[in-house]
């Protein structure tokens, strides 16, 4: 088997194995490629942190319910709260589990793998904070694009999904990487920056940058898990309708 052969068998059997455990989605990107998009070169998102010579970073996601994000107010209300639990006891713990589980599989096959922690709980100068950027890794990997709000953009998806990252030694066939400018699928949209409830989000058109205020966003989210800028993107919301028609007009 040659080395083009090895790479995409070694792929097809990870890819296999993160659907087997409950994977919604899977994106694999090049260590190199994800570097060199970002520009780093050391610290706590440069994957020879967690593994010397890592050569794959393999981002994992699961989709949030629609009905869970359809609902969303912003406000504290039963709707945030059971996103909250949702989140909690079911997202970020199958992301978890999934990543263990898969690293602990890649090892069995010889390589080195290292499962970072789907949620962030590192809190600083009032607000949350990761040392690991798995937005970061997913634009590396083809799954999405950066919102105006900073938000994933996914393709199958749209706005509704947590992510997990896996950094490996092992070499694997990787996708493209998605244009890491933020706005890039939202056009002339603001419907997040304009629905936020404590005007935290704004965004820069000229530099293209997200503007946020991370302290109030906090604030907020200790309030009432929000995640309004989540669940009302239009993205989300037309492939989510889009689904439920397709079960409408196959019944």
């Amino acid at each position: 088997m040659d080395d083009m052969d090895r790479r995409t068998e070694n792929r097809r059997m990870v890819e296999k194995y993160l659907e087997s455990l409950g994977a919604d989605i899977t994106g694999f990107a090049s260590a190199q490629s994800y570097n060199r998009i970002f520009g780093i070169r050391s610290g706590s998102e440069h994957p020879d942190y967690y593994i010397k010579g890592a050569k794959t970073l393999i981002v994992v996601g699961v989709k949030i319910a629609d009905s869970i994000m359809d609902n969303l107010t912003g406000t504290k209300d039963p709707h945030s709260h059971n996103l909250k639990n949702y989140l909690l006891h079911y997202a970020y713990d199958k992301l978890d589990e999934i990543a263990a589980s898969a690293s602990k599989y890649i090892e069995r096959s010889g390589y080195d793998a290292y499962p970072i922690q789907a949620r962030s709980e590192i809190r600083e100068k009032g607000y949350l904070w990761s040392y690991f950027s798995h937005k970061k890794a997913a634009i590396a990997a083809g799954l999405g694009y950066a919102g105006k709000s900073s938000i994933i953009i996914t393709k199958k998806f749209g706005t509704r999904v947590r992510l997990g990252t896996i950094i490996t030694d092992m070499d694997m066939e990787t996708d493209e990487p998605k244009d890491k400018t933020p706005g890039k699928v939202c056009g002339s949209c603001r419907i997040c920056i304009d629905a936020c409830p404590v005007n935290a989000l704004g965004f820069d058109e000229a530099g293209k940058r997200t503007l946020i205020d991370p302290v109030k966003c906090q604030n907020h989210m200790d309030y009432c898990q929000c995640a309004l800028c989540q669940g009302i993107c239009p993205i989300g919301r037309k492939i989510a309708e889009k689904r439920r028609n397709f079960l409408i007009n196959r019944e």
